[in-house]
């Protein structure tokens, strides 16, 4: 019984360094599988009263610690998530703002470009901020991305138009 109690231990040990939610919820799952076999052989195995019953207050200990190792270990999780995503957002909304109608071809398609590099990475992370609870947060990366690519793609195909009205408005 100690091996399989410093078994669960280690696996607890091991979710709090957890660098991502499908690990975490892998972990865990093995955690409550090894802690079901625990009680399953506390009640197959002949121990006196005294034994079980000290068995199964340690069962009780190591469940309230496995709880408490994933706890903490989801919500470090999902801050991190929560701050990447905001940080992912923000630089698309910057790129996205400092695309204009004066700016070339290339510098539009450059910062398009890197409006999409950010995008992959927020997709990188859907996993996590699925599990974790940050669809709004997620959402709100891919508006953002799907707004600079409407900006880009209109300044690219409106923009000569519109230079070119407005040289032709200026000169009269």
């Amino acid at each position: 019984m100690e091996t399989w109690f410093r078994f669960h231990s280690t696996l607890l040990d091991e979710m709090r360094k957890c660098p991502n939610y499908k690990e975490l919820t892998l972990k865990d799952d093995w955690a409550r599988s090894v802690r079901t076999g625990i009680g399953r052989d506390i009640y197959e195995w002949d121990f006196s009263p005294h034994e079980r019953y000290e068995l199964l207050r340690r069962l009780r200990i190591a469940q309230g610690e496995e709880t408490l190792a994933y706890v903490d270990t989801f919500s470090a999780l999902r801050s991190a998530a929560e701050e990447r995503l905001l940080y992912i957002k923000w630089n698309i909304n910057s790129i996205d703002r400092s695309m204009n109608l004066w700016d070339e071809p290339e510098t539009i398609l450059l910062k398009s470009e890197q409006a999409g590099i950010c995008a992959n990475e927020a997709m990188e992370m859907i996993s996590d901020a699925m599990g974790l609870g940050l669809e709004d947060q997620f959402g709100a990366c891919v508006r953002a991305a799907s707004d600079a690519a409407k900006r880009s793609v209109t300044l690219l195909s409106k923009g000569p138009e519109i230079r070119r009205h407005l040289g032709t408005k200026g000169r009269h």
